[in-house]
């Protein structure tokens, strides 16, 4: 179902199109500015990609907002290495050996453009990306492999102005509130 304003698309796994993980990657290779997400984690390393090339390009600015982020050691750790830990002869043991999606969100973390905050009071169940304040997919998508691989999923695309200037305004709300969402690692 669609119309001008909204696009509703649905998948189930074992009838994978559209995949809402395609369908992510691709409104975040749209982004000419902006990228503004609320998620509870992250998993797929394409979504990582896609967000870090994104920035590197130095076209656009990346706000995420993320509930299962880093442990607090690991937050440390990175303030004391900066960005040098981005270079892979500069890398300390315990870098190296981090799990995913950890390692991939302390990488995207460190890379220009982005900024990357933690919800700390309790469990965000939001789902919401914001492309230029412009458009917006949001449902019930988690960005996780499981979701990808396992979950039936509801997936809505906005255009509407008046809608996404509500989004944005449900974005800023929470992704500002200091004492809730803290800054990740800077």
């Amino acid at each position: 179902m669609s119309s001008p304003d909204v696009d509703i698309d649905y998948k189930h796994n074992r009838k994978r199109q559209p995949d809402p993980l395609d369908q992510v990657k691709e409104a975040v290779e749209r982004a000419d500015r902006t990228i503004s997400a609320i998620v509870y984690k992250i998993d797929p390393p394409r979504i990582y990609k896609a967000l870090e090339k994104a920035a590197k390009e130095d076209k656009v600015d990346v706000r995420i907002l993320v509930n299962d982020g880093l442990k607090k050691r690991y937050r440390q750790k990175l303030l004391t290495h900066g960005d040098s830990i981005l270079e892979e002869s500069e890398q300390p043991r315990w870098f190296r050996k981090m799990h995913s999606p950890s390692k991939e969100l302390a990488t995207l973390a460190l890379t220009k453009r982005v900024e990357i905050r933690q919800w700390t009071p309790a469990r965000l169940h939001v789902k919401l990306l914001i492309i230029d304040d412009k458009e917006v997919l949001s449902g019930s998508y988690n960005w996780t492999d499981s979701a990808a691989a396992q979950n039936a999923e509801l997936l809505l695309r906005f255009t509407n102005r008046d809608h996404v200037k509500k989004f944005v305004k449900v974005f800023k709300g929470l992704y500002e509130r200091e004492e809730w969402a803290k800054p990740l690692i800077r």
